[in-house]
């Protein structure tokens, strides 16, 4: 006949079955010999070091200037101071050859510099838009004049000619401001209507 075994004594057995050799808990069976997978790590990109970190902010600043103005700390395009100077000069001879030369004088610039300078090119293209606009105003003022004289001479005359002098005063203001903007190493605003843009 089976002796009784108490409930305890029945857990006892089923824990020794369970520890391992040095009498220590150790893994079931079917889980002996089998390597704990090891922790995950974190991989974390390299931080930038500190030059390359303001060369990088360096470069945006760069990037986003606002247009027409040389960032700090960027090379100017023009090169050097000297060159700078005589741009300057050829960009505001460009505007004040038109007082005395017409369109013959920033023309004569536009053509001789066109290749070897983009600023002084750049003025006299708009030098050159603003007196062939001007002298378009100009013909078309006369055109009006001649078909009044032939009605009357004295009415052609009172509307021409303060026409034609509003004109140009305008045309000269421009000019002026232009000049002392180009030889500033800036550009001058000029209405549309005043410069249009044929050459660029």
């Amino acid at each position: 006949m089976a002796s009784y075994q108490p409930q305890s004594e029945q857990w006892l057995h089923a824990r020794d079955d369970t520890e391992g050799l040095d009498g220590t808990d150790g893994p079931m069976p079917d889980q002996a010999g089998q390597p704990e997978p090891a922790p995950r790590e974190r991989i974390r990109p390299p931080r930038p070091a500190p030059a390359d970190l303001a060369e990088q902010m360096l470069h945006a600043h760069h990037e986003y200037a606002p247009a027409g103005q040389v960032p700090d700390g960027a090379p100017d395009p023009r090169g050097h101071p000297a060159e700078r100077d005589s741009e300057e000069l050829w960009a505001m001879l460009s505007y004040l050859g038109v007082i005395f030369l017409g369109f013959l004088a920033p023309l004569a610039i536009y053509l001789a510099k066109r290749g070897t300078s983009r600023y002084v090119r750049h003025h006299a293209a708009r030098s050159l838009n603003l007196s062939i606009t001007g002298t378009l105003f100009n013909l078309s003022a006369l055109i009006i004049g001649g078909m009044l004289a032939l009605d009357t001479v004295a009415v052609a005359l009172i509307i021409v000619v303060p026409l034609a002098t509003a004109l140009w005063l305008t045309t000269l203001v421009y000019l002026v401001r232009a000049a002392i903007a180009a030889n500033r190493g800036e550009q001058a605003g000029i209405p549309g209507w005043l410069c249009v843009p044929m050459i660029k």
